[in-house]
């Protein structure tokens, strides 16, 4: 088998067995025969042609032109790092809080912070002091099956308060910072304002989530 065959193989093997267009390395070792030093040199040379791309050590993406849908980066942060959920700017925009488009994931973690620059992108994961990490947090499935967390509206803007150390005193504060629209704050039930607010030591966080309480209409 010629050198581009070889490679070939390594694409339709993971193009038949791998059900995402992102993998592991272990992934790659169950399906390429041969010793560690003859797979890692295939992998190698898939990557030197741009066949293969690599997120980081251990975490491959097939190039663009092998790919089977347009690739999920808020699924693909999962394999970055973890455990962790989509949040703060990213999950704002998603959710439509804020205006603008974010050009880069914004994800909240249990481990210590990190930036990945990736061919895929910058996913910048913070970590934010919690009882319970996932609280408020939406478990979603995309359409190759992939399970990703995505914050709820509040539980961004939180994550976002403790990351920034900001000070609203007003929801019109909020709205001339973030431009998020104060009615969207003031509409968010008080009870899940109580939940998060359990999941938070941060002063910071309580004192904003009882003024919002405070500003909700009877």
């Amino acid at each position: 088998m010629t050198v581009s065959g070889k490679m070939r193989e390594l694409i339709d093997q993971v193009l038949q067995h791998v059900p995402r267009d992102f993998f592991t390395i272990q992934e790659l070792g169950r399906l390429l025969a041969g010793t560690p030093d003859s797979r890692y040199a295939r992998i190698k040379r898939a990557l030197d042609s741009g066949d293969l791309l690599r997120i980081k050590r251990g975490l491959y993406v097939l190039a663009p032109r092998f790919r089977k849908r347009t690739l999920d980066p808020y699924s693909l942060s999962q394999y970055i790092y973890g455990p962790s959920y989509i949040s703060l700017e990213s999950a704002l925009s998603h959710h439509g809080w804020i205006p603008e488009g974010v050009f880069h994931v914004t994800a909240v973690c249990a481990k210590k912070s990190r930036t990945f620059e990736t061919p895929m992108g910058i996913f910048r994961f913070t970590r934010v002091p919690q009882k319970v990490l996932y609280a408020g947090v939406d478990r979603r499935v995309d359409e190759a099956g992939n399970v990703w967390f995505m914050a709820e509206p509040l539980k961004a803007l939180l994550d976002y308060l403790a990351v920034y150390k900001r000070h609203w005193k007003d929801p019109s504060a909020v709205e001339t910072d973030m431009r998020i629209d104060a009615s969207l704050l003031l509409d968010v039930p008080i009870e899940v304002m109580e939940r998060l607010a359990a999941n938070y030591d941060s002063r910071r966080i309580h004192s904003f989530l009882n003024m919002l309480r405070r500003k909700k209409k009877p």
